[in-house]
């Protein structure tokens, strides 16, 4: 019983992949701005900006941080948690800084930690580079929306073998994975999101129901 990001890191696939990287078409978006190859903390920015981006879309920061606050409940820092995510209120520079602290609590979704985490400082670059991603994503996702659903789960679609795992982002017909990276994709991640598109099609929820394509968006 494992996870979808667990999973397709145990399946033998064959050299191009079950789904080759090469058999998604690719479109190139410029907005006049770069971001750094040197990213600091490229974990905790992916799921930073994964975050920020709910919360733009969806005017909710619990819904956002679900999975922080899930970690954090299950270590016995409830009031942690919460006292961080009242310091996040959009993409102002405290904001982004605290989400960076905010997401340090997700391992503890998939683990039995209790220590508590350490604060972390981000710097001007990085909190400006993390900015310019979030704004990427949510104007990709205003212009190829409306969004549905965000960190959504698969309802009766898992299996004996596949018992948990979350999608990023649900238009009408798409599911769309957020990759935060500088090199291509890997057969590893298109096979999750294939994964994904499999649960949501073996799934009786009404939200899946349209559901013909996947895709991938980097704001890198």
């Amino acid at each position: 019983m494992v996870s979808v990001t667990q999973r397709v890191y145990q399946v033998h696939q064959p050299p191009g992949g079950h789904l080759s990287p090469t058999r998604f078409s690719i479109k190139h978006f410029q907005d006049g701005r770069s971001v750094s190859n040197l990213v600091e903390m490229p974990q905790l920015t992916g799921l930073v900006v994964d975050y920020l981006t709910r919360m733009q879309l969806t005017g909710d920061p619990i819904r956002a941080f679900e999975i922080s606050i899930s970690g954090a409940m299950a270590s016995g820092w409830d009031d942690r948690i919460f006292e961080i995510l009242d310091k996040v209120a959009g993409l102002d520079d405290q904001s982004i800084e605290n989400a960076f602290n905010a997401v340090q609590y997700d391992a503890y979704a998939r683990s039995d930690w209790h220590e508590l985490p350490r604060e972390i400082s981000v710097s001007k670059d990085s909190i400006d580079m993390t900015r310019v991603m979030v704004e990427r994503s949510v104007e990709f996702f205003n212009k190829n929306g409306p969004v549905i659903d965000v960190g959504f789960t698969f309802g009766d679609g898992y299996t004996n073998v596949v018992t948990a795992g979350d999608g990023d982002f649900l238009t009408d017909d798409t599911i769309w994975d957020l990759k935060v990276s500088r090199g291509p994709l890997t057969k590893e991640q298109t096979l999750q999101i294939l994964v994904y598109y499999i649960l949501a099609c073996n799934s009786s929820l009404e939200k899946f129901r349209n559901v013909s394509r996947i895709g991938v968006f980097n704001p890198f």
